[in-house]
């Protein structure tokens, strides 16, 4: 119950910022929403996002170019995001300016099981490596999802949704629940944001249907949002936000044959914060921006005997992870046609992890004692327009990452022993970013092209899980894109076509072989190569209809080089979950305020995955295509309220995202939402 009390606090305070309005007030922006990147770049609007009614942000960044998310299961299950064929922690995801990556996750990734749409007004997808403003674990992209922000009057809004989850099943039945409430407004001292929402679904299993797996999972989900910003003067401005989400997800046995467990669940709760002072100073040259940011995880994994026969027995597994950032950046414009990014970034992870079974054989792999591991970042980016239409981009970065390292020892039964002391292990790198892009006037065409690195340090399970390495290199990825831009007709046409090509080294990967002493651990396994092109049409005819489509097709090689009784040779590694051919096409129709109508289609591409057969050894298998569809609509009978309706899986589409995992069929939701503002004196 404790992010509710704070956002108690915050709504109250929110409360007593509404004392006296001033629309006409100029605020200082936060440095957060206002940092461009090198490479491709994806923005999806507030307008979009209301018009689509996805209920989660993941399902908002499958339909943009260069991304494929999987998800394990139903609705609360873990979310995985790829962006241009990088590995699932290849990829930063920020929240207002926080990481939702985990620490302790396998890959130090981001699960957007729990990331809402609901207060979300703007998501900017950066594709291509971005570290020199972003630092580690910005490889192959970078998501920044921005919350609403107050302002003007008083407005409370009311949201209510009931769904048919699945209608291809014989049992059809009301199984989705999803209400709440938000609040936004300003006043002459600053302006604040808050929102609660609950969501409460179900209608299939987590594991595959076609699997024989017939018990209903459930996932119920309570999210609360904070937001708000206090003028200190004309100079300064503090902001503050938070974010508090509690799940309680319902799982079965993994995936496969007959893996029904009707007791099996994932209790999680994360909570994310960030305080920042921005200023403004000889006239807008000057920007600085101070900051800091936490984010805490923490997940319980629990599976209850099913009855007095049960052999499994009982199991627990519990994971915490924390993180800590406080940075300090600066926006100079140093000429009229030079600018200047400068920043000095502190971050810290933390977490643990224990395991409870009263199983005949115990598995304490992932038993992880409290580690730490720490970075500092350095970076200066210059943006500079010698001539008109060019802009010339170049920064670079330096970071040291710090972990804990121990000694160890082979004891007489021959068991490896880890010694009590310790040492500091200090990992410097440094990346870099460039990019020119020229526009032409004359036929308003625009053409770029950039090269940028990243790297991406272990994270605390690789090193220090049972299955870990406390010597692991961090990875590291150089890429090179460009792209071309040119729009027609009064640029009611756009059309977009961006190139890439991306190579990681030191790939960290789990071994089953042995090197030395170490068997079944991870290790960097050599090469991950993606090359590909994404295409991107937007056509508006006129003010009511939009159609815009894009295309990707990405190329994915993984290989490490064996070196085995004197030769040498490539060893070539599946890559899962990264189809080659990605397509999505959306149409919209707003004939007036009044109605919206709405279609959307996703194509997912054959891709690889493993299949768990059990007892046996997993096995590659090739997931087919996958056709998804929806309808959205939306009718506003008068100035308070809205009713909207959608149609998900439109063609009742039968498919997985990942090997032996349920997606629901044809599905039907309906609403109203409540729109209420302060009255003008």
């Amino acid at each position: 119950m404790r992010p509710v009390r704070v956002f108690l606090i915050f709504f109250l305070l929110c409360h007593l910022l509404a004392a006296e309005e001033n629309p006409y007030r100029t605020v200082v922006s936060e440095q957060a929403e206002e940092t461009p990147a090198t490479g491709a770049t994806t923005v999806i609007t507030e307008k979009e996002i209301e018009k689509k009614q996805k209920g989660q942000v993941a399902d908002l960044l499958r339909e943009t170019p260069g991304i494929h998310v999987a998800t394990a299961g139903g609705a609360g299950a873990l979310t995985s995001l790829f962006i241009r064929g990088g590995k699932a922690g290849h990829a930063l995801v920020l929240l207002d300016g926080v990481r939702l990556n985990d620490p302790l996750s396998v890959e130090n990734a981001a699960d957007l099981s729990d990331i809402t749409a609901d207060a979300v007004s703007r998501i900017e997808i950066l594709r291509g490596p971005q570290a020199v403003i972003y630092g580690p674990d910005a490889m192959s992209g970078v998501v920044r999802i921005v919350t609403k922000r107050g302002g003007g009057r008083p407005a409370l809004s009311l949201t209510g949704e009931s769904g048919l989850v699945d209608l291809s099943t014989d049992h059809i039945a009301v199984n989705h629940l999803r209400t709440g409430a938000s609040l936004r407004g300003g006043t002459e001292n600053g302006d604040y944001a808050a929102a609660i929402y609950y969501r409460d679904t179900g209608g299939y299993s987590a594991a595959a249907g076609h699997d024989g797996n017939i018990e209903e999972d459930r996932s119920r989900l309570l999210t609360l949002n904070g937001r708000a910003h206090l003028f200190l003067s004309d100079h300064l401005t503090l902001g503050a936000s938070i974010r508090a989400a509690s799940a309680d997800t319902d799982l079965d046995n993994g995936p496969g044959r007959y893996r029904d467990d009707i007791n099996h669940t994932f209790e999680s709760d994360r909570l994310f914060g960030r305080v920042s002072l921005d200023g403004s100073f000889f006239d807008g040259q000057w920007l600085p921006s101070w900051s800091v940011a936490v984010s805490h995880h923490a997940c319980d994994d629990r599976n209850a005997p099913d009855g007095t026969g049960d052999e499994w027995g009982f199991s627990h597994a519990g994971f915490r992870g924390e993180t800590v950032e406080a940075s300090w950046r600066n926006d100079i414009t140093a000429l009229p046609l030079q600018r200047l990014r400068a920043g000095l970034v502190f971050n810290a992870g933390f977490g643990g992890s224990d395991h409870r079974t009263d199983r005949e054989h115990d598995i304490t792999a992932l038993d992880i004692g409290r580690k730490d591991t720490y970075g500092l970042g350095l970076y200066l980016q210059d943006i500079v327009s010698p001539v008109e239409g060019l802009d010339l981009t170049a920064g670079g970065r330096f970071d040291l990452f710090i972990h804990r390292t121990h000694d160890t020892a082979i004891d007489s039964a021959g068991s490896t022993v880890v010694a009590d002391t310790d040492r500091l292990r200090m990992l410097p790198r440094g990346t870099f970013g460039v990019e020119a892009a020229y526009r032409v006037a004359a036929t308003d065409t625009r053409l770029r092209a950039g090269a940028g690195s990243a790297f991406k340090p272990p994270s605390l399970f690789q090193l220090y899980s049972r299955y870990g390495s406390e010597f692991l290199r961090p990875e590291e990825t150089l890429a090179f894109d460009g792209g071309i831009e040119q729009r027609f007709w009064d640029r009611r046409v756009s059309l977009e076509v961006n190139g890439f090509y991306q190579e990681t080294r030191d790939l960290i990967e789990f071994s089953y072989g042995c090197d030395g002493m170490l068997c079944g651990r991870y290790r960097n396994l050599g090469w991950l190569v993606a090359r590909g092109v994404e295409a991107i049409v937007v056509i508006r005819p006129d003010e009511q209809f939009t159609i815009s489509a894009n295309y990707t097709f990405t190329d994915t090689d993984s290989w490490e080089i064996v070196s085995y009784d004197g030769g040498r040779w490539r060893d070539t590694r599946p890559v899962l979950r990264r189809p080659v051919h990605l397509a999505n096409l959306w149409a919209d129709w707003t004939p007036d305020n009044a109605f919206n109508a709405n279609f959307s289609l996703t194509v997912i591409g054959p891709r690889n995955d493993i299949e768990y057969r059990y007892p046996y050894q997993p096995a590659v298998v090739r997931l087919p295509p996958a056709v998804i569809g929806s309808l959205a609509l939306t009718v506003r009978p008068g100035p308070l309220v809205d009713l909207f309706a959608r149609l998900e899986n439109l063609f009742d589409e039968r498919y997985e995202l990942v090997r032996g995992y349920g997606t629901p069929g044809l599905s039907l939701y309906g609403g109203m939402r409540f729109h209420f503002e302060e009255a003008r004196p």
